[in-house]
């Protein structure tokens, strides 16, 4: 394993890692040994990998790759998220990246991790109490986000002909 996979594994907080000289074969190995693994984590860390620049920089990255990278994700069960953040929601998704200040390319990775839980503060003990949830399963948004595609269209057609 890379010293750059070790250190993407051992972090507990998000980090930034610049990418310029990797090949192919780099790429793979990082990928492989720092994200193919869960692990535990007390909050979501994001791990922002620079695969690319502007101009300037251009030729420190090898033009493939920001490609080689999201592809070896998706290779490890990894799903491309542009919505992503750093929540427990959105583990074990990337999102690439261009910010045009900086002139870089990024692609930011929120490794698959499974959340700590603190000792007596166990979710699964808690009761549902439905007096908190100011939503209505009545609700159109509600019926709309839980209707099949052909009631979607339907109450669409209705409500918008």
């Amino acid at each position: 394993m890379s010293k750059e996979a070790r250190e993407i594994v051992n972090s507990t907080e998000s980090l930034e890692l610049d990418l310029k000289g990797y090949g192919f074969s780099q790429a793979q190995e990082l990928i492989q040994g720092a994200f193919e693994d869960d692990r535990e984590l007390n909050e979501m860390i994001r791990v922002t990998l620079i695969v690319g620049a502007g101009k300037e920089k251009r030729q420190k990255y090898d033009q493939e790759l920001g490609k080689w990278i999201r592809q070896g994700l998706r290779e490890i069960g990894y799903e491309e998220d542009n919505g992503a953040s750093c929540s427990f929601a959105c583990q074990g998704t990337f999102k690439y990246q261009h910010d045009t200040g900086k002139n870089l390319m990024y692609v930011h990775v929120f490794p698959r991790a499974i959340q700590k839980q603190e000792p007596g503060n166990d979710v699964s003990d808690e009761i549902y109490d439905d007096s908190t949830d100011h939503g209505s399963y009545n609700a159109a948004e509600w019926l709309c986000i839980v209707s099949s595609e052909d009631i979607f269209s339907k109450m669409m057609n209705k409500k918008m002909p």
